[in-house]
């Protein structure tokens, strides 16, 4: 059973995620209470009392860690390393995730497009609802959500990064002129791309390189 300290925070969370992925190794989840498996429960707080948000930060750092790892959709399954932290009672304790360096690493952790890009590289294709599913959204936020995830799209498809496929994914009406379909075509890596707008430059927070707009399939399409 968990043994922290504490019963909150985000050492808590992880613990609770591993131990639910441990639970069902060899046995289904009732998906229809799960909103750790189940995208229909993506904005309750499930029978885990975590929101979507506190979902995905732990779940995020669980899978940075080689604990869990990505199968389809919203679904997880536990690593042998997750396997053998529960069963030698090996849990996550709060405190630096790792030595310190003196440098300085900063990722926008909560952002748009950080979670847009996290969406990016598990989805590959999809439209923007089908990425914004993977979203924490407060619903009464959506639309301007929405509008905000579309000019981010678009400025990441002028840098090159992602096309827009040819036939667009039908909508639910008739007069529908149907929903664009994004590519995903250079991964930079888990860091999201940083737009200069006026500039036309994306810097690569992986490489910390800065590309104009034009040289962005020489410099990187060669590598993946």
């Amino acid at each position: 059973m968990l043994d922290i300290k504490s019963k909150s925070g985000l050492a808590f969370n992880q613990n609770l995620i591993l131990e639910h992925y441990y639970k069902y190794i060899h046995s289904p989840c009732p998906k229809s209470e799960c909103n750790l498996c189940s995208p229909n429960c993506r904005n309750s707080t499930g029978k885990h009392n975590l929101t979507n948000k506190q979902i995905i930060k732990a779940r995020g750092r669980l899978h940075s860690k080689g604990y869990v790892k990505h199968r389809s959709g919203v679904c997880y399954s536990i690593t042998d390393k997750g396997i053998k932290a529960i069963e030698n009672n090996d849990y996550i304790r709060s405190g630096p995730a790792g030595p310190h360096t003196g440098k300085c690493q900063k990722i926008n952790k909560g952002t748009l497009i950080y979670y847009l890009w996290a969406a990016l590289r598990t989805k590959n294709t999809a439209t923007i609802s089908e990425l914004l599913a993977l979203v924490p959204i407060d619903p009464e936020d959506y639309h301007k959500t929405y509008e905000n995830a579309r000019r981010l799209l678009h400025w990441l498809h002028k840098a090159q990064i992602i096309r827009k496929l040819p036939r667009k994914q039908a909508g639910l009406h008739m007069t529908s002129p149907g929903y664009i379909r994004y590519q995903l075509m250079i991964d930079l890596g888990p860091k999201h791309p940083v737009i200069r707008v006026r500039k036309h430059h994306l810097y690569d927070q992986n490489k910390q390189i800065n590309v104009p707009f034009k040289d962005v399939l020489r410099v990187f399409k060669g590598e993946h």
